[in-house]
């Protein structure tokens, strides 16, 4: 565990160092999701309160001493103010990435062209934003007489709805000193190299705790094949069962209720919920939800998620775990997890990181640490 105390620099309206006020900071970078920022700073004087507004912009440089970066830039979405124990004025700040500016009206119109260039195009509308990268598998043509229809929808939920489509991600991150657009398949973010390797064991460790389960509803639709070799722990797959022939009838509450079992996706990118799994999970690892809805039938695009296979989730295990705060612990990466069961070693898809920062009485005080969600 490094000796030396966590590096913090927090900028309001990209000049003004508010840093010395900071109490504390909880940075969320989601794989799916707007990543989230919430700071809490000291404001006796209640100044805050006049002076920061939604709209605004903060940035957040964490880490340690020896080694930081910027890990969250974004629009300020909500100001509040409280009075904490010994009566001392605190603000809390609530900010999302730079793709909140991309959530803000609904909008009904059609695309043409290739995927490629109409997610380009909207990118472009956002002078806050810069083209990462855009990779979309297969880059399907959508010419004038079968266009791509945004119907009442913000660019963002369109933006995800096409993702849940596509097996891809889509999120806004902060590299090269600017906030950039990505569109990545699956596929490619797990034959990234990965971030790291954690290991499980007893003493001084980076990795201070790790659970893991397996959740049934975990596992992607019509995937159940995957299983582990005992000795090497390796991923054994087979094809999927041949699924048996449809009920004669059904009713509309059973249609219902199957189709509620088999969603997944992003469409509310901005919503708050619990990730229910087994056991509800500990306040600092919930997660915000999200739910999929359909773009309107268009033969050009992939099948149905429903019949996709989510290459993150294949095994249908999920871990939490927390350790030493860690920069390089990034969401829609992969890190390898060793000191555990054999069947369970090995590479996870990191789905969600919280870097959490709780200021002291002095520097010296302060702490950092880094919890986690990942899947397999």
């Amino acid at each position: 565990m490094p000796a030396e105390p966590p590096f913090i620099q927090v900028k309001w309206q990209e000049e003004r160092d508010v840093t010395t006020a900071v109490r504390s900071i909880e940075i969320e970078d989601h794989d799916r999701l707007a990543d989230k920022a919430t700071i809490v700073l000291s404001d006796p004087q209640r100044v805050g309160m006049t002076v920061v507004d939604r709209g605004q912009t903060i940035k957040i440089d964490l880490g340690w001493t020896s080694e930081h970066a910027v890990l969250f830039e974004g629009t300020i979405a909500q100001v509040n103010g409280h009075d904490a124990e010994r009566s001392s004025r605190q603000l809390t700040i609530v900010a999302y990435d730079k793709s909140y500016l991309m959530n803000i009206q609904a909008k009904t119109r059609e695309h043409t062209g290739t995927l490629n260039s109409i997610l380009t195009a909207i990118v472009g509308e956002y002078p806050a934003l810069t083209v990462g990268q855009i990779e979309p598998s297969p880059d399907t043509e959508f010419p004038a007489t079968a266009p791509l229809r945004q119907v009442n929808r913000t660019d963002l939920q369109f933006i995800q709805d096409i993702a849940s489509h596509y097996g891809a991600r889509a999120f806004v991150e902060y590299n090269e000193s600017a906030s950039k657009f990505y569109f990545v398949q699956e596929s490619r973010l797990l034959e990234a190299k990965k971030m790291g390797h954690l290991k499980c064991c007893a003493g001084i460790n980076q990795l201070i705790e790790f659970k893991y389960e397996r959740v049934s509803s975990g596992s992607p639709p019509r995937q159940a094949a995957a299983t582990h070799d005992p000795a090497t722990g390796e991923t054994v797959t087979s094809p999927p069962p041949v699924e048996p022939a449809p009920p004669a009838a059904a009713t509309d509450a059973t249609l219902t209720d199957e189709l509620g079992r088999r969603s997944t996706g992003g469409d509310a990118v901005l919503a708050s919920g619990v990730q229910v799994a087994g056991t509800a999970p500990a306040p600092e690892t919930q997660v915000r939800e999200s739910s999929v809805v359909g773009l309107p039938s268009n033969s050009s695009l992939p099948a149905s998620i429903a019949d996709r296979r989510d290459r993150t989730r294949i095994l249908g295990l999920r871990g939490t775990g927390l350790m030493v705060g860690s920069i390089k612990m990034r969401a829609k990466g992969k890190v390898g997890i060793e000191g555990i069961a054999a069947w369970a070693t090995g590479d996870w898809y990191v789905t969600l990181v919280k870097h959490l920062y709780r200021g002291g009485p002095q520097p010296s005080n302060a702490s950092y640490q880094t919890r986690f969600i990942v899947t397999r």
